[in-house]
């Protein structure tokens, strides 16, 4: 009997997180268009994530854990460390998202750009089925393919040069 990976996140979780990334874009949006006025107090709640890069690096995760649920991608722990040391690829994460998602999601423009994770996060399926066929096929570009040299050829014995004597007068 199979039975469906448990996801990572309940739906009611990802209704609860999609609904606060929502939130902090509207009053991102709000702050720079110098409707509202940002206090310490509001710094504070906000928990650093003042930053439009970090949100776009959120709402890349959401999609990305979204596209492992709708792919039934089992998250398994590894531990990649030895001698006390972490060796687990720093790059995974980003190697995950990849360059295409991450370009999707930025626009020179700030209220296109907020738009954009707008538009990604109540859209979050449909995101998370175009990257799930790329997740799927798991990491093609992490190792390069490297060309190795041909056997050289063989010379026949009249190709040979002429060797000619050095003057070292």
């Amino acid at each position: 009997m199979h039975t469906q990976p448990k996801p990572r996140l309940s739906p009611h979780r990802r209704a609860r997180i999609i609904a606060w990334a929502l939130a902090m874009l509207l009053w991102l949006h709000s702050v720079l268009n110098s409707a509202h006025i940002m206090s310490r107090r509001h710094l504070r709640q906000r928990g650093g994530l003042l930053s439009l890069d970090r949100l776009a690096r959120f709402v890349a995760r959401l999609i990305v854990i979204r596209a492992s649920e709708l792919i039934g991608q089992r998250h398994h722990k590894r531990s990649f460390h030895k001698h006390g040391r972490d060796l687990q690829p720093v790059h995974l994460l980003r190697s995950a998202i990849g360059s295409r998602l991450r370009r999707a999601l930025k626009h020179r423009d700030i209220a296109q750009r907020i738009a954009i994770l707008i538009g990604a996060l109540n859209a979050l399926d449909a995101w998370a089925a175009r990257f799930a066929k790329r997740l799927a096929r798991r990491f093609t570009k992490l190792r390069a393919v490297l060309a190795r040299a041909g056997a050289a050829e063989a010379l026949a014995p009249g190709d040979l040069p002429a060797l000619a004597i050095a003057d070292t007068s």
